[in-house]
Formats: C-alpha cells, sequence, structure tokens
C-alpha cells in the first residue's frame, strides 16, 4: 500500500473534476492517494507531480486538472467515471442497493 496523506483523521484522495482523461480511474489506483502526487499538488509542482507520475508509474498522464477530497480514515470508497469526469463516492450502508 502506498503512503497516504493523511491529516488528523482524514486521507487525502487526488480527483479529477472535469470531462476528458480521468486522473485516479486511468492508472494505477493508489496514485490517488500517493502522498508524494498530493504534496506536489499542494505545492502546485507540476515537474515533480509529472516526474512522479512518469518514474513511480509509468503514466505519462500530465493533466493536472486535479483537486484533494478527504476521506475519513478506513473509509471504504470507489472513484466512479464518466467520460473522465470522476466523482468521489463513500461506500456505506446508506449507498448501498442489492438486487
Amino acid at each position: 500500500m502506498v503512503d497516504r496523506y493523511i491529516k488528523g483523521e482524514l486521507v487525502g484522495v487526488l480527483v479529477s473534476p472535469g470531462y476528458g482523461i480521468g486522473f485516479s480511474t486511468l492508472g494505477d489506483k493508489e496514485m490517488c492517494m500517493d502522498i508524494d502526487l498530493i504534496e506536489a499538488h499542494l505545492e502546485d509542482d507540476s515537474v515533480e507531480f509529472r516526474h512522479i507520475l512518469i518514474n513511480r508509474y509509468d503514466n505519462p498522464y500530465v493533466d493536472e486538472n486535479v483537486v484533494l477530497e478527504w476521506v475519513p480514515k478506513d473509509t471504504k470508497f470507489i472513484i466512479a467515471e464518466d467520460n473522465g469526469y470522476e466523482k468521489l463516492i463513500v461506500i456505506d450502508e446508506e449507498n448501498i442497493i442489492i438486487a
């Protein structure tokens, strides 16, 4: 498991809010919580951000149209994607439907 960016009881998760190429759903699913990617994003360091994507994940994705969302530690979630637009969805008993 990748080192996560934790602030108090929350874990940072990167998602892409716009249409186009998804970020967290494009490659390795651990990218969304990678502490180094999140720190590069927060520092607005696009060179380091791209360097990590290419060298750690072999992913040349360079669109930095990502936002940082927060999820409570140990919470199950998914990142749904539609045409590149990503939405973080927390999984709990209230939003699960079983057929």
